[in-house]
């Protein structure tokens, strides 16, 4: 699945990009990165995910609408990670952190194939089950803006990273 890009650089060099080049995604492409986001752990192995993948531009249109999804309107294809709605806090709170490591492996799996990705958190569920005819006991956790980057220079690293020092705790906060 990798195109070359060792584990440490691939994880160092994921970013949050939103300008894509009009190249289209090939479908095995993106079957590999979702199957990628089905190996990520999850609570009891319940596996409570599920994906839609888009490149409808009308659909990619209505979802960029929103203040911080307004690129996603250029963008060549979008997966939506979905998660069943649960009565149990619980259990939401696990299905919310399964669909989160999902995700994770999603935007990794696209950078080791050499995609740019931007998880949006910015939609509308009620669109989104609208537009993809998702059930109702489903809702929207993210929504993932995929490309290929317009060049490589959107994947250096223009803030860098919190120390180690600063962050990291031994036995107490």
């Amino acid at each position: 699945m990798c195109d070359g890009l060792d584990f440490w650089t691939m994880i160092r060099t994921r970013r949050s990009i939103r300008r894509f080049s009009d190249r289209e995604v090939p479908d095995d492409v993106l079957k590999q990165i979702v199957e990628a986001a089905t190996w990520a752990p999850s609570s009891h192995n319940k596996q409570t995910w599920e994906f839609i993948v888009t490149r409808d531009k009308e659909k990619l249109a209505a979802l960029s609408e929103r203040r911080f999804s307004r690129f996603l309107k250029a963008c060549p294809a979008a997966i939506i990670v979905l998660a069943p709605e649960h009565r149990s806090p619980r259990a939401q709170f696990l299905f919310t952190q399964n669909a989160a490591a999902a995700t994770e492996n999603l935007l990794l799996a696209a950078r080791a194939l050499g995609l740019a990705t931007c998880w949006i958190g910015d939609f509308d569920d009620k669109q989104v089950h609208d537009l993809f005819q998702v059930p109702p006991d489903y809702r929207t956790m993210a929504v993932v803006a995929v490309g290929y980057p317009q060049t490589e220079e959107d994947f250096r690293d223009p803030f860098g990273r919190r120390p180690l020092e600063e962050v990291l705790h031994w036995e107490k906060f």
